[in-house]
């Protein structure tokens, strides 16, 4: 689960993590309970027992079942538009994105429409920092979750908007670091790598 941003000041990029607070509120609201991928991770901020890592290179590698994905927030519209086009493919079930609410992008006004489910939360969602990186403020702005589904009108990269719902929330206290692993076993094997680290 990777999120970057430039630090002030430098060219120097960081690379953080989804909490596990957060993850498991969007597996219970969005993902039925679970996902079974994520498809952009390091080892450290892996969040599903199944991941990709940079090295894995996940975009050019087919998905499978059900997907989590915080990308890169400088490469956000490669990652849409893989995740789209899983669906369209058939080999994913569902994927659900985490990223940064930037209202004026031309990512944002495109992709927005399209999804079954827009969730606005209100706020901002504390990263976690790499590994010996000391962040005491939250880098990043307000966020979006945008989830999309496979349907049988998904059509063939047709792009039509797609009719989900949008909901503005504040997540406040519910959003706290959850245990530092997912606890689940058995999941079928899918075309990735690696155990989430307990």
């Amino acid at each position: 689960m990777l999120a970057t941003r430039a630090k002030r000041g430098s060219r120097a990029r960081s690379t953080y993590g989804t909490p596990w607070g957060v993850y498991f509120w969007a597996a219970e609201k969005f993902g039925r309970g679970e996902y079974d991928l994520d498809v952009c991770a390091e080892e450290w901020s892996a969040k599903c027992r199944w991941y990709f890592t940079k090295e894995d290179d996940a975009l050019s590698r087919p998905w499978g079942g059900r997907c989590w994905c915080n990308p890169p927030f400088d490469e956000i519209e490669r990652w849409l538009a893989k995740g789209w086009l899983e669906l369209v493919e058939g080999r994913i079930e569902f994927v659900t994105f985490l990223l940064p609410h930037r209202a004026d992008r031309r990512w944002f006004q495109a992709w927005k429409p399209l999804a079954d489910i827009a969730y606005e939360p209100e706020g901002r969602i504390p990263f976690l920092a790499p590994p010996g990186v000391e962040e005491k403020d939250n880098p990043f702005e307000a966020t979006v979750i945008l989830h999309f589904e496979r349907r049988a009108d998904v059509g063939a990269l047709t792009r039509e908007p797609r009719g989900g719902w949008d909901e503005r929330r504040r997540l406040g206290r519910g959003f706290g670091l959850g245990p530092a692993g997912d606890g689940r076993g058995g999941l079928v094997p899918l075309p990735a790598r690696g155990v989430a680290p307990a």
